[in-house]
């Protein structure tokens, strides 16, 4: 059971660790650049340019750039190996096609321009399209060289672009901080829900008649503070007496639900340990086989409510929004005037807000 619960755990915080390393940065695309050969006084000057192989930097040039932007570890930049038409910047056709663009390829930004030749001269204009925002914003650069003078210009142009996109991210932000809705945000945050599962163990004069078997326990969470939360914690159990040698066959149900405290110290940003402790109470029933049963009319079930206990401690692993628990736990629930003791081993997956 508890085989079968870990792997597919393990696997899904793998995945979601990688793509949450990927959707905490910015997409960026960045496409190739158009290239344009203006007329100078030579006649033959832009035959020679491109016999030169300037058309070689439609490519290099954002090639060059989007490699310094990735370098940053600020940026998921996707190169685009073709042209993306810019008339009519600014209009609403333009941002309409634009946030279509973003929303088919899951995009913020968009870069895109073009590489004027003027001989031995090479204009550089590239526009940096905040989507969301619906702006733009235009960096341009000069060069008479081809080698490493231009190899600074593009650091420049990189660096230049790094800055805008991190202007746009902050405004991005102010806005959602002045938005009437982060309030009711801010309530529900360090929210968490899920469920629990795992193996229990009956201790206590009733190990002697019901085997261990396995549980489920549904559980909300709200973080007050970043050590202290409360949380709410129903468990099922359900067993019977397996090969257990008794009299009459029977089978044990139980229902427990606890309010709890819980102290989490973080180790690091992303795992911490937690020490749960609550009270509740308890719906237990036993239940007599009917084969077990010839006579009709007799009662065939008895049931119990009783306090409830609960203590716990568990390993969190959160990659938002998943979060991950592999713990222990001491339940003790008074069945009937006797202690039902019950040591659990669990692991646990839910969603945090």
């Amino acid at each position: 059971m508890l085989k079968k619960i870990i792997i597919p755990l393990i696997m899904i915080f793998l995945l979601a660790a990688a793509a949450r390393a990927q959707s905490g940065k910015e997409k960026v695309l960045f496409y190739n650049c158009s290239i344009t050969f203006e007329k100078v006084m030579k006649p033959d000057a832009g035959k020679a340019a491109r016999a030169e192989g300037y058309d070689y930097y439609s490519t290099i040039i954002p090639y060059t750039i989007a490699r310094n932007l990735e370098s940053t570890g600020k940026f998921d930049v996707h190169r685009l190996d073709e042209l993306l038409p810019l008339e009519g910047a600014g209009s609403d056709l333009f941002y309409k096609r634009m946030q279509k663009l973003g929303v088919d390829n899951s995009a913020q930004y968009v870069i895109a321009g073009s590489v004027t030749v003027t001989g031995k001269k090479l204009a550089i204009d590239l526009f940096i399209i905040n989507i969301g925002g619906r702006d733009f914003t235009l960096i341009s650069r000069e060069s008479f060289e081809t080698g490493a003078v231009l190899r600074n210009i593009t650091d420049d142009i990189a660096a230049e672009i790094g800055k805008q996109l991190d202007a746009y991210q902050k405004m991005h932000e102010k806005r959602v901080e002045e938005s009437p809705f982060m309030k009711a945000y801010r309530v529900l945050d360090d929210f968490s829900f899920g469920v629990k599962a795992g193996k229990f163990f009956i201790k206590g004069p009733y190990s002697h008649i019901y085997e261990n078997s396995d549980h489920i326990s549904p559980y909300l969470f709200y973080g007050i503070v970043n050590w202290f939360g409360l949380s709410a914690e129903a468990d099922f159990l359900n067993t019977d007496n397996g090969n257990k040698f008794v009299l009459k066959k029977t089978t044990m149900l139980l229902w427990g639900m606890t309010l709890n405290g819980n102290f989490t110290y973080w180790f690091f940003k992303n795992f911490g340990v937690r020490l749960s402790a609550g009270f509740g109470a308890s719906i237990g029933r036993i239940y007599l086989n009917d084969s077990n049963n010839p006579f009709s009319g007799l009662e065939t079930k008895k049931q119990s409510v009783d306090p409830y206990l609960n203590v716990s401690a568990s390993f969190i692993i959160l990659v938002k929004p998943i979060e991950l628990q592999f713990g222990s736990s001491y339940k003790n629930d008074f069945f009937k005037g006797k202690q039902l003791q019950l040591i659990t081993i669990f692991c646990g997956i839910g969603i945090h807000i």
